[in-house]
């Protein structure tokens, strides 16, 4: 039970506790902050390890989804520990590449306006009444915008919504005044754009400029073509009411007065992965967000102005559903059945269009994990602490303790099957419809559940070198054109 004030952190609180993560383990680096916002603040950058096996996690790419931010921060806290869930991770072999906080901005304007209804002090069990009344005012906007659409109604772009009425009293005045020119930007934002709905500061994604970093990519063609065309782009359910079309909370992918600019914080990330992609030593990029209880893991289809070679492709469909089944494995919404309450693997894909669809493309082992099963950013994951917040924490602690512990066994079955995959698909000609193709890519994704269910019996019976003797005589290659042939 919680005792005490509540966990939210706010942005100072953050750089407090960064600062004690840091003094207290000589196994973590900081280096120098890997830019300065637009606003003035720093992105901050830490590494653990110095293998050549080189890892990137960040939190806090959208401002209004907290709850990553303290994942990564105690992620951090574990990976330095002597003892505990990684103390056999071997730093000789890896080197983790962490950004906390990868847009301060959004997360400071988000979770100031969170502190008006739940300052520090609060206690633990009336925040997370607060937080539980705001998941649920989230989850009925939801529905009420589902059941309009079944009735044929026009959306609701002009009442303000449930979630929104809690916060509809709070505006850029939130903002810390040392912040000022963060807080006259957002104040200019609200005055210049009258249509933003009272309240919705507190879903505050994007950056100081409102500028959402994940649509912040030349591939959004959907809504840059509607910006460029002076048309609305209107957000779906809960966000039905925001214009995305023009900077705000969600969404919007450039100022369009200005011209497509990449943002510093789309720069910095997509700098340092592409640096130790050039390098050779990236294997994996994890990359928290907040709500679903899901993993997206799928590379996209080639189109957008995105193009892979086909065997590329293959590697990164094989890759990523081995990866991304191995971290669900050990991932539960509900402690008390962690069995049937995994976080589900995503295995749909469009076409490129946001900043992480292009990454998982160019990308190994490119990893979205959705970290909460409650809605409702910001505030909604913390209402309910035990069932929700614990589980988000410890479950995925657990996850990717697991995940680096078979790293290199699952790397190996991956890559064992992935030749043969292709071998399959260029035998039986299945690139030449994509309908086919798809097709063909749920078959592998089925066999590749089936062959993980023994790979992992493998693994817990600490039989690793009889899984990979038996991979080395060929004894896989048969047993996944069986299950193919059967499916």
């Amino acid at each position: 039970m919680y005792e005490g004030n509540n966990p939210i952190l706010d942005y100072e609180q953050v750089e407090e506790k960064l600062k004690q993560i840091v003094s207290s383990s000589d196994l973590i680096t900081q280096h120098p902050d890997l830019a300065t916002t637009k606003f003035g603040l720093p992105i901050h950058y830490y590494t653990i390890g110095h293998g050549n096996k080189e890892i990137v996690i960040t939190g806090g790419t959208h401002g209004s989804e907290i709850v990553t931010v303290d994942f990564v921060l105690k992620l951090m806290e574990e990976l330095t520990k002597k003892e505990g869930k990684f103390k056999d991770v071997n730093l000789d072999e890896y080197t983790f590449h962490i950004i906390p906080l990868l847009n301060p901005e959004g997360y400071l304007i988000s979770t100031s306006a969170a502190r008006k209804l739940i300052p520090r002090n609060m206690p633990a069990k009336e925040a997370e009444e607060i937080c539980r009344q705001y998941y649920l005012a989230y989850r009925q906007d939801d529905r009420d915008t589902i059941e309009r659409r079944k009735q044929g109604i026009e959306p609701d772009r002009t009442s303000i919504k449930r979630y929104q009425e809690m916060f509809k009293d709070i505006d850029y005045t939130c903002i810390p005044e040392q912040y000022k020119e963060l807080r006259e930007r957002v104040k200019e934002i609200y005055e210049r754009y009258p249509d933003l709905p009272k309240g919705s500061i507190i879903n505050w994604s994007a950056n100081g400029d409102g500028i959402d970093i994940q649509s912040n990519s030349v591939h959004n063609k959907n809504i840059i073509e509607k910006v460029q065309a002076n048309e609305h782009a209107f957000g779906t359910l809960r966000h039905e009411n925001i214009d995305q079309a023009h900077p705000g909370p969600i969404g919007c992918p450039y100022i369009p007065e200005e011209g497509f600019k990449s943002t510093i914080e789309t720069q910095v990330i997509t700098n340092l992965l592409e640096s130790l992609h050039q390098k050779g030593t990236l294997v994996g990029y994890e990359n928290f967000h907040s709500s679903g209880g899901l993993v997206y893991q799928r590379p996209c289809r080639n189109g957008n102005g995105v193009e892979i070679s086909e065997d590329m492709y293959w590697e990164r469909i094989v890759n990523n559903i081995f990866e991304a089944i191995s971290y669900a494995s050990k991932t539960y919404k509900n402690a008390a059945d962690k069995e049937h309450s995994q976080y589900r693997v995503l295995k749909g894909g469009g076409v490129p269009s946001s900043t992480n669809d292009v990454f998982r493309m160019k990308y190994p082992a490119d990893l979205l994990i959705e970290l909460s099963g409650m809605g409702g950013n910001p505030i909604g994951p913390y209402g309910d602490l035990e069932g929700n917040y614990n589980n988000i924490i410890n479950s995925n602690i657990e996850a990717y303790a697991s995940f680096l512990k078979n790293y290199s066994i699952i790397n190996i079955v991956s890559e064992a099957a992935q030749n043969l995959f292709i071998r399959i698909m260029n035998e039986h000609n299945e690139t030449a419809d994509e309908s086919l193709k798809e097709e063909y890519i749920q078959k592998v994704y089925e066999i590749a559940e089936v062959l993980m269910e023994e790979v992992f019996e493998y693994i817990d019976e600490e039989k690793k070198q009889e899984l990979i003797e038996l991979m080395n005589s060929g004894f896989f290659s048969e047993e996944i054109s069986e299950r193919y042939k059967k499916h």
